[in-house]
C-alpha cells in the first residue's frame, strides 16, 4: 500500500455549515488538493485543520448547478430561498479565471 501524503491549502474559508459534538466542523472552503487548481469543497474537518473527512469538490460551474438546484427545492419544499445574488456571483468570480487577469495585466 503506497503511503502517499495528501497536500492541501484552504485558500478560503466561505462558511461552516455545522459543527459535530466532538468539535469537528462541517465547512465550505476553496481548497486546492495535492497543487492543482482551487476548487470548492464540501468536507468535515478536525478542529486543528489538520485532519478531514471524506467530501465533495466542485468547479465553479458544478457549484453553481447545485446552487441552482438547492435553490428550487428549497422553494419547491416552501422554503424561503435566498433571493440574494450574491453566493451566484461568488461562485463564478474571477477566482478561476486567473489567466484573464493575466492577460488584462500584461496590456499595460
Amino acid at each position: 500500500m503506497r503511503n502517499t501524503e495528501i497536500k492541501f491549502e484552504i485558500v478560503e474559508t466561505i462558511g461552516v455549515i455545522g459543527t459535530s459534538p466532538n468539535g469537528w466542523t462541517k465547512e465550505l472552503n476553496i481548497v486546492a488538493w495535492n497543487g492543482y487548481p482551487a476548487k470548492y469543497d464540501l468536507r468535515q474537518w478536525s478542529p486543528d485543520r489538520s485532519k478531514f473527512g471524506k467530501g465533495f469538490t466542485f468547479t465553479a460551474e458544478e457549484a453553481e448547478e447545485l446552487f441552482e438546484l438547492l435553490e428550487e427545492r428549497l422553494i419547491e419544499d416552501g422554503r424561503k430561498a435566498n433571493e440574494s445574488d450574491a453566493l451566484k456571483s461568488l461562485l463564478m468570480d474571477n477566482y478561476f479565471n486567473e489567466s484573464e487577469d493575466d492577460e488584462d495585466e500584461g496590456e499595460e
